[in-house]
């Protein structure tokens, strides 16, 4: 049986202990369907949709009907194992059940839409629920231009390095704002549109930065001035600078920051102080020195408060806030008046976030759940495929659909997906998402044997020639679809698939490794062809 729970995994419930690689993409959307001949529903999880879970059965499974439903974890709880008193009376499984320690006290609400005819798709589906957003929260769509890159630049990271003999903790820079500039400076003579750009790694400690209660800018990257001469140099050319800060996770502590663990960590269900663990890639297990605490929620208006504060004289508007766009998670406290479940977190995130806008910043998430979407201007690390259980049988682009033509997306960094180059440009084609890439001025080879060796091939200047070869083609083929809606997409087999746009223009990529033959078109391996204005005939085929 399929079951997933909205808006990811509740970190905060009880510890990873170990990575999985089998673990299903995060559920984004607060949405569900069910589809028979020419009748369908969608429902909408409007209320309690942070405490609420997907969970579908298919005919056979368990009786003769495919199923969907939403349930909701009104009281979430935990076996914890009692291992100490076990050692003690030999009994190493005894274990009790621990509670959060009030129930969800408010409103559960599902609306259902109903449709018929050429409506009853996921396409239909789709459409139905970016009406329903539209009509909700008014968005603005995506000012015309040229189609824009999205960088993620990795300004410094932290690693142990010998200082007069004895291993020490030293901040190594990867780009500095000098040299950033230098990297647009080098897209932009190659004819390369606007640049999103996204500084993570620019507070004080590099990608693992200090406890962002106030605003320290890394000395090893420049100064404000410096800093404040990337973002001219970049408005100048039309072009975006969101500096990057993470708020759930405590990344890096000091005796000197307004951190307390005991009192501002959220808590496990077995009251414990909540971490999130880091793996090791090879083995999969935790590295107990890189665990990271989780900031209670309830913490979040007081700490988002003064770093705004120590922020705004920076004059840069743009202000990336990556962890709040896709982790949600609880405070179990022993207090009931003190617990925050999700649905409380969640709501805690959306003011945070209306408070930031009116505050006049321009903010990017990652991932982008649906709470968040209102008030981003940019989603980066969109979702453009799936890991699925086995369960399912074929992904869609639902999330790409429902979202398109609201605001500005990207795809995941094409460098680091694990995708081949031309596969990711066929998704940016299916998608109609902007090319990302995760670069730094310096090396690859300054990640090596230092717990950041997960970012490898980052060096702007070896990866230049793929950076510039899928984008151009990704402009020359979307134009300006990237800020068009999707109003219909379908699959000839499981490795050829149809998105149209509003335009008309209609696109057909094939993800196999041979051509493609079937309804008047013919679609070599690997490649794609365009259908432009509603014409019949095929306008472009690569």
């Amino acid at each position: 049986p399929y079951n997933g729970a909205v808006y990811g995994r509740d970190f905060a419930a009880q510890p990873v202990p170990e990575l999985s690689t089998l673990d299903m993409a995060q559920i984004h959307l607060p949405v569900f369907g069910l589809k028979e001949e020419g009748r369908a529903f969608l429902a909408i999880i409007e209320d309690g949709d942070g405490l609420a879970r997907v969970e579908a059965t298919v005919a056979g499974m368990r009786d003769s009907f495919n199923k969907v439903w939403a349930s909701f974890d009104v009281l979430p709880q935990v076996r914890v194992f009692l291992e100490a008193a076990g050692e003690l009376i030999h009994l190493r499984r005894l274990s009790i059940n621990m509670y959060q320690a009030r129930p969800y006290l408010g409103d559960m609400v599902v609306r259902y839409a109903f449709l018929t005819g050429d409506e009853a798709t996921y396409a239909g589906m789709a459409r139905r629920y970016r009406q329903y957003l539209l009509e909700r929260y008014q968005f603005q769509p995506p000012e015309p231009g040229r189609m824009p890159l999205v960088l993620h630049v990795l300004g410094a990271i932290d690693r142990i390095r010998p200082v007069l003999g004895v291993p020490s903790t030293v901040v190594t820079p990867l780009t500095t704002f000098d040299q950033a500039r230098r990297i647009v400076e080098a897209l932009e003579a190659h004819g390369v549109g606007p640049v999103h750009l996204r500084y993570l790694g620019w507070l004080e400690g590099g990608l693992r930065h200090l406890f962002p209660d106030r605003v320290r800018l890394e000395p090893e990257l420049g100064t404000a001035a410096d800093l404040r001469s990337l973002e001219s140099f970049l408005e100048s050319r039309g072009s975006s600078l969101f500096l990057d800060a993470g708020f759930a996770l405590v990344r890096q502590n000091s005796l000197f920051d307004s951190f307390v663990s005991y009192s501002h960590a959220s808590r496990f269900l077995n009251r414990n102080q909540a971490y999130v663990n880091v793996h090791n890639i090879a083995t999969f297990q935790p590295v107990a020195r890189l665990r990271m605490p989780l900031l209670s929620p309830s913490r979040y208006s007081a700490v988002i408060d003064r770093f705004a504060s120590d922020y705004a004289p920076l004059g840069v508007d743009g202000l990336s806030v990556g962890d709040l766009g896709k982790m949600l998670y609880s405070d179990f406290r022993l207090d009931p008046e003190r617990v925050v479940d999700r649905q409380n977190a969640l709501e805690i995130v959306v003011g945070e976030l209306q408070k930031l806008r009116e505050k006049g910043y321009r903010l990017m998430l990652e991932g982008g759940n649906a709470y968040v979407l209102p008030y981003a201007a940019h989603v980066v690390e969109a979702p453009i495929y799936s890991r699925g259980s086995n369960i399912l049988d074929q992904p869609v682009p639902f999330y790409a659909m429902a979202t398109s033509g609201l605001l500005v997306r990207s795809a995941p960094p094409a460098n680091l997906t694990g995708l081949e180059a031309r596969p990711y440009l066929l998704k940016l084609l299916e998608t109609g998402m902007l090319p990302s890439f995760t670069v730094a001025y310096a090396s690859s080879s300054e990640v090596k044997h230092t717990d950041f060796h997960s970012l490898h091939s980052i060096s702007y200047f070896d990866l230049e020639d793929e950076v510039l070869a899928i984008y151009r083609e990704a402009e020359e083929v979307l134009g300006d679809l990237w800020r068009r809606g999707i109003i219909d997409h379908s699959c000839y087999t499981f490795e050829v698939c149809r998105t149209e746009y509003d335009d008309g223009t209609t696109i057909v990529v094939n993800y196999g490794r041979k051509p493609f033959e079937g309804d008047g078109l013919h679609v070599p391996a690997l490649g794609y062809a365009v259908l432009r204005g509603g014409k019949e005939d095929v306008d472009e085929v690569r």
